[in-house]
């Protein structure tokens, strides 16, 4: 199916022009991760037998909100990988394509909510709209990191909070829409919660360049000063290939990497308690992407990536 970025991006290429276009194409892995947000709620949105209207649109108000939040929390950070890229562009072209998702938002919203039954629809905004509140304090947890030398725990804590909302916001919600009884939500919303936390590690150690430049220390750099507590390595951020291989030398990459993995391993218990009576095409896709996500993160050593990040 083609999610909304799909189609955004082909809007703004003919309705707005190049600039916002270039920008979309560079959030690649933002869209990777908005399009599975997409996928699990489109298949559990057709699982529950909703029909092609309410599957789509609670995709896509989903997708809406990770972009936009992922594009502006992009321009508080001021990230090198997206700066690089984009020397040329103005910083209100960024602005401007946030904004245009939060404008999706709503208008997704608008085209949902007729579909749903009044009590169904006023709970699923009440979820949508607490949930939503809970994701954007926990974007703000990279600002209150800034400088500060993070315990295990806390840093893991972080991790939990960010990941952690992001899952429960999307499987609730559209657990909450198609009107799936108590157990069923809690489920469904436990295992995306463990997922997104174990990507959101991933994601971390995938800014870990970023994030060190800007002074916040996720778990890899949490683990090192935890077990050795020289912050001085930290201080060296033109260096940042010695910081990886001290990273990796003194077990932290292996460590985080663990951690979200075993993550991913509740994420996938917990799903296989969901289906266990589940039926249908739907449902057996949904494992099979669920599955093939939680293969990639088994799949990775410290060693791979040291090389891909």
């Amino acid at each position: 199916m083609d999610t909304l970025a799909d189609k955004v991006q082909s809007k703004v290429k003919e309705y707005v022009g190049h600039d916002l276009d270039l920008i979309l194409e560079i959030y690649k892995e933002d869209k990777i991760m908005a399009k599975s947000f997409s996928i699990f709620t489109y298949l559990v949105a057709k699982g529950y037998g909703k029909d092609e209207i309410i599957a789509e649109r609670i995709a896509e108000i989903m997708e809406a909100f990770f972009l936009a939040t992922s594009i502006h929390d992009d321009i508080i950070d001021c990230e090198d990988k997206i700066n690089e890229k984009l020397m040329d562009q103005k910083l209100n072209d960024r602005i401007v394509l946030g904004d245009y998702f939060f404008v999706e938002l709503a208008v997704l919203m608008g085209k949902l909510t007729p579909h749903l039954k009044e009590d169904v629809r006023d709970k699923f905004l009440e979820y949508f709209t607490n949930e939503m509140l809970v994701v954007a304090k926990s974007q703000m947890i990279d600002q209150k990191m800034i400088k500060k030398k993070y315990s295990i725990q806390e840093s893991l804590k972080q991790s939990e909070d960010r990941g952690g909302s992001w899952g429960r916001l999307v499987m609730g919600s559209v657990a909450t829409a198609c009107e799936a009884n108590i157990k069923e939500v809690q489920l469904l919303t436990e295992a995306a919660n463990n997922l997104f936390i174990a990507l959101t590690i991933l994601d971390d150690l995938q800014d870990l360049t970023d994030d060190i430049k800007n002074g916040i220390y996720s778990l890899a750099p949490s683990y090192y000063l935890d077990n050795h507590g020289d912050i001085s390595l930290f201080n060296k951020v033109k260096d940042i290939k010695k910081i990886k291989k001290e990273l990796q030398k003194n077990g932290a990459f292996k460590y985080t990497l663990e951690t979200a993995k075993g993550y991913g391993a509740k994420a996938s218990a917990l799903l296989d308690q969901f289906l266990v009576d589940k039926e249908g095409m739907n449902w057996f896709q949904l494992k099979a992407f669920f599955g093939t996500i939680y293969k990639q993160l088994d799949a990775l050593s410290d060693t791979t990536l040291v090389e891909r990040f």
